[in-house]
């Protein structure tokens, strides 16, 4: 009799995509910049801090472009600057 070989699947959540990880450390990197605690930057994300906190760990593996503009904002930079696209944390101009 043959034995059947399983595959173990991993366990947990699946793993972030590339740029959501930059997004996470990028927006560390701005609430840092602007000497803020997470409390204060989720206020001003209106969200609350588990949330900001799940997206500084990268526990939110594609985040919505909508949340990704309003750190854009809040943190006067760029969507490519959080995603990864440009080393350049200065807001767009226009």
């Amino acid at each position: 009799m043959a034995t059947r070989k399983t595959t173990k699947r991993p366990r947990g959540r699946p793993p972030a995509a590339e740029g959501s990880v930059l997004i996470g450390a990028r927006v560390l990197e701005r609430i840092e910049a602007r000497a803020w605690k997470r409390r204060e930057a989720a206020y001003h994300l209106d969200i609350n801090e588990a949330a900001l906190s799940r997206y500084i760990h990268n526990a939110v593996p594609d985040p919505g472009f909508a949340i990704v503009k309003k750190m854009a904002v809040v943190f006067q930079t760029s969507t490519d600057y959080l995603g990864g696209l440009t080393d350049d944390p200065r807001p767009p101009k226009g």
